[in-house]
């Protein structure tokens, strides 16, 4: 349950950025650093990392359909490792394909 003053503090937010207003728990919890729930021995306080690990599943499946059908010659194998140079937690300096 949020405060009365985080359910301000996002009121404004919305009007700042002029958005409709929205769930003021979810939007809370992504904008909710890790380190924020460490440092006040919150631990079971929700953050943004399971928001994170569900946007970056779209962002997998979205650039794995997008290849799929722009390239349509092109084998799993070669699909994949074009996926994982678009996508990815680590640059790398050798993407090649």
């Amino acid at each position: 349950m949020l405060s009365a003053d985080k359910k301000k503090e996002l009121k404004s937010l919305y009007k700042l950025l002029n958005i409709k207003k929205q769930n003021d728990e979810l939007m809370n919890e992504a904008l909710t650093h890790p380190s924020y729930n460490s440092e006040r021995n919150n631990l079971s306080a929700p953050d943004y990392e399971r928001l994170e690990f569900l946007g970056d599943s779209v962002l997998r499946i979205s650039v794995s359909e997008f290849l799929f059908d722009k390239y349509p010659s092109y084998p799993e194998g070669k699909l994949t490792k074009i996926r994982s140079c678009l996508v990815s937690d680590h640059f790398q300096d050798s993407c090649e394909f």
